[in-house]
């Protein structure tokens, strides 16, 4: 059992006490037994508030067609109606979903039970409010999304996502932007919110065009199938933002946001507003050593050719190296040496709230199906 301290990490109103201790990891099943995977299915991904999309991809099309864990969905908005949400069913007919949209964010359930999600997520609306200053969402438009198949369990994903205490190894070029030492991941309610301060950098208008960003033609050890995935995949972002810049030409740049949001809200999101862009990450579970990393990324209108692709660079550099780890994370798990493991209290604070949510949701999925056997 897990003991924590009395008092909440942070004064955020929201902020969940850490562990006394170290905490047990979830065991090898979890990131590996499809019998536990099928636990999740049930007991999470079909009965919580899953993230769809933003509603400006409504703008470019009425319908917006995805699968959440498996389970298709249709999302449709006209121009003047809500936006609703459809679960296709095997005989050709389909079966409304419940939808809640928070500043945007569209989120489903494929439960028709799924309990407010104001009281599941207390305090995620006030994320929001508390960037309205730098956050108009009218301000921007849906650019890109983009899709890259990963060989590893979701979990793992989110492990990864979740901490930066091994970012000084794990990102290198990440740190050099951000002061790891003070990295915080502060637990609130079925979301987790992520502060860091920026170093001390030169800051002015972003002129001359960068080069693309090439993996394949870097000397690490990294797999060359994977650099070759990513550069073909950034390739079409940097495409279509050049594209964007063709048709968009900058009346000067508008002054850049210091303000940031960075949210993961349970189970399979990322959410990160910033400068002059904000994007959502989903790490969508296709099996048990199967993951879809899903991208969607917007732009700040009046934004140059220049900052978009320093920004493409950026992203794409912290997400290939995320994706490597986990790939590799992955198949140490298989190999079945690694049984258990220990969580830092303060470090690893994300890991061990997001661990014992999916660790709460299985055995209570366990206690429904045995009760019904």
């Amino acid at each position: 059992m897990v003991v924590f301290d009395v008092q909440p990490l942070t004064s955020n109103p929201y902020s969940k006490p850490i562990a006394k201790q170290a905490v047990s990891t979830l065991s090898n099943g979890y990131f590996v037994d499809p019998k536990i995977f099928d636990l999740e299915l049930a007991g999470i991904f079909q009965r919580k508030w899953l993230f769809a999309c933003h509603e400006l991809r409504f703008l470019a099309s009425p319908s917006v067609e995805m699968s959440l864990a498996t389970l298709p969905v249709i999302l449709t908005k006209d121009s003047s109606g809500p936006v609703r949400a459809f679960r296709p069913l095997p005989e050709g007919t389909r079966e409304e979903i419940p939808v809640h949209i928070i500043h945007g964010f569209v989120f489903v359930c494929f439960s028709q039970n799924p309990g407010a999600f104001e009281e599941s997520h207390m305090g995620l609306a006030e994320e929001f409010k508390a960037v309205a200053g730098y956050y108009d969402a009218s301000e921007y438009e849906f650019l890109s999304s983009m899709e890259m198949p990963g060989k590893f369990n979701w979990k793992v994903f989110s492990d990864n996502y979740n901490e930066c205490y091994h970012c000084p190894t794990s990102h290198p070029g990440f740190s050099k932007v951000y002061k790891i030492s003070s990295y915080v991941v502060d637990a609130r309610s079925e979301y987790l919110h992520h502060s860091v301060d920026a170093r001390d950098q030169i800051t002015g208008d972003i002129t001359d065009v960068p080069p693309e960003m090439q993996l394949s033609e870097k000397t690490d050890t990294f797999p060359l199938s994977t650099k070759i995935a990513y550069d073909a995949a950034y390739s079409k972002l940097n495409a279509t933002m050049r594209e964007y810049a063709a048709a968009h030409p900058s009346a000067g740049a508008p002054a850049a946001y210091d303000g940031a949001l960075f949210v993961y809200v349970f189970p399979n999101i990322g959410i990160n507003i910033f400068g002059n862009f904000f994007s959502t990450l989903r790490w969508n579970p296709l099996g048990v050593g199967e993951t879809r990393l899903e991208t969607d990324i917007y732009v700040r209108k009046g934004v140059s050719e220049a900052e978009m692709i320093e920004f493409s660079n950026f992203i794409k550099w912290v997400d290939y190296e995320d994706f490597v780890l986990c790939e590799a994370t992955q198949s140490n798990l298989a190999l079945g040496i690694y049984k258990v493991g220990v969580l830092h209290p303060f470090r690893e604070n994300g890991l061990v709230y997001h661990q014992g949510l999916v660790r709460k949701y299985v055995e209570e999925q366990v206690e429904r199906e045995g009760a019904k056997a």
